[in-house]
């Protein structure tokens, strides 16, 4: 059975569960996902250790990826999440970091 994103979306309008908000071009990417405009640089971790990247905001979400402190500066978000940070992994996939073991660092 295949079902069109027309038809999902009709569907949705019809029942009423369809909210579209206009958000600012820096406040979220097209995937609803915070805009990655700050850096970050992995603290608190042992050089031979990693951060995890988790799919979702929160310990019960899987790892998605890693992030070491010697990646040096990466991109996240400008505001944590319930002490939560949305990143991208090394490898690119995107996810979510303690901010506890995150500092926001300036532009150089």
């Amino acid at each position: 059975m295949s079902i069109s994103k027309h038809t999902v979306l009709v569907a949705c309008m019809a029942a009423g569960g369809l909210a579209v908000a206009g958000l600012p071009a820096h406040a979220a990417s097209s995937a609803g996902r915070p805009a990655l405009a700050c850096a970050y640089q992995v603290t608190h971790v042992r050089p031979v250790s990693f951060l995890n990247v988790r799919a979702g905001a929160g310990l019960r979400f899987h790892p998605v990826g890693k992030r070491r402190t010697a990646d040096g500066r990466f991109a996240g978000a400008c505001q944590p999440n319930k002490g939560w940070v949305a990143v991208k992994a090394s490898d690119g996939k995107s996810g979510w970091a303690s901010a506890r073991y995150l500092r926001k660092v300036t532009a150089r």
